[in-house]
């Protein structure tokens, strides 16, 4: 054996965790920092009663979904929709609870995240309004992968 001194390694490292981010996921993330991580913390900090949701039931049924192996697409419509109404009402409960305490309880970190959430919430509201095709640029996520926005007419075969 030649060059016994010669030390050859490989040094190969790839992802471990790879997240395929879908429209249920990001609503889900959106509406558990809304009601987890500020709603429920402010209302605690100004000693208001914490406002009437149904974030509890709406916990519960995300997790039977995420619980399930194969999700249909009517599912994930169904609890896009809820989703949808809950973070849109959590918000509302935010900002009402950080009128009412009239002080900067948010630092900048948090705006930006706040505004992130409106802007996702704005998107998923209009991505396809039914009997219409509304294109988006700069959008945040993926849209539905059963419908490509690709321009052109879909017909049925008779």
């Amino acid at each position: 054996m030649n060059n016994t001194h010669v030390l050859l390694m490989d040094a190969t490292c790839y992802e471990s965790y790879i997240r395929f981010p879908t429209d249920v996921k990001l609503l889900w993330e959106c509406c558990h920092w809304v009601f987890e991580k500020q709603l429920f913390r402010w209302c605690k900090v100004v000693r208001k009663k914490r406002p009437r949701s149904k974030y509890v039931e709406q916990k519960r049924r995300q997790r039977d979904y995420e619980k399930r192996r194969r999700k249909t697409y009517k599912e994930g419509r169904k609890r896009k929709k809820a989703l949808l109404y809950l973070l849109h009402k959590g918000l509302i409960q935010l900002q009402q609870v950080l009128n009412d305490a009239k002080l900067p309880l948010l630092n900048e970190q948090e705006r930006d995240y706040l505004r992130t959430i409106k802007k996702v919430l704005e998107q998923q509201q209009f991505t396809n309004p039914p009997g219409q095709r509304v294109k988006k640029p700069h959008r945040i996520i993926g849209g539905n992968p059963m419908q490509a926005d690709t321009g052109e007419k879909r017909t049925k075969c008779k």
